[in-house]
């Protein structure tokens, strides 16, 4: 059960993002399966932000500018190219910025938080899915960046999440995060 609740997203981009070149199919099925997992624990936890999760929401907060500045370099591809590739024009990349930011942060932190309190290997998994989709977009060594930086942010996120007995600052960090990139890459095309 730990390993198929690991490899939800790996089944979502490997079937619908690799084969299908579908986003929105990738991230259906991957949201469809962390309702299947989770659907007893998708409440929303009362809003707990102290000195700590403020450094994180602030940070949160600038990725989307940082993102704005250094895709056009840290490409392989063209972006509006890329977005076309994966079925994201038009009203489907409209709809996806606000899904993207609002409802995939929250269920994605429902999902990897009991993941991240059940194995350390959690933190690989959650930034390993994501660099399947970072290379479709971004050089190779950009990819690894990114891993890494997923990789401590996964570890940031348990850390929060226990201090504060509560993950409201870690969705809503990945909210921020989430909304800036999206937003940086739409307004980069």
């Amino acid at each position: 059960k730990l390993i198929l609740k690991l490899l939800a997203p790996y089944f979502a981009i490997t079937i619908f993002w690799t084969v299908f070149q579908n986003a929105w199919l990738s991230i259906i099925a991957y949201h469809i399966q962390i309702l299947f997992w989770n659907y007893k624990d998708l409440r929303i936890d009362r809003l707990v932000i102290e000195r700590y999760s403020l450094l994180l929401l602030l940070s949160s907060s600038f990725t989307g500018l940082l993102v704005y500045f250094i895709l056009p370099h840290i490409a392989k591809v063209n972006i509006e190219d890329w977005f076309t590739t994966y079925q994201l024009s038009g009203i489907g990349l409209w709809f996806m910025i606000p899904y993207f930011g609002t409802l995939h942060p929250f269920l994605e932190q429902k999902h990897w938080r009991k993941l991240r309190e059940e194995t350390g290997f959690a933190h690989l998994a959650f930034s390993g899915y994501h660099a399947l989709v970072l290379f479709s977009l971004l050089k190779t060594e950009w990819v690894l960046a990114c891993l890494a930086v997923l990789f401590g942010v996964s570890l940031i996120w348990k850390f929060v999440t226990q201090r504060n007995s509560s993950d409201s600052a870690c969705v809503l960090s990945h909210m921020l995060a989430d909304s800036g990139m999206i937003l940086a890459a739409f307004l980069a095309i």
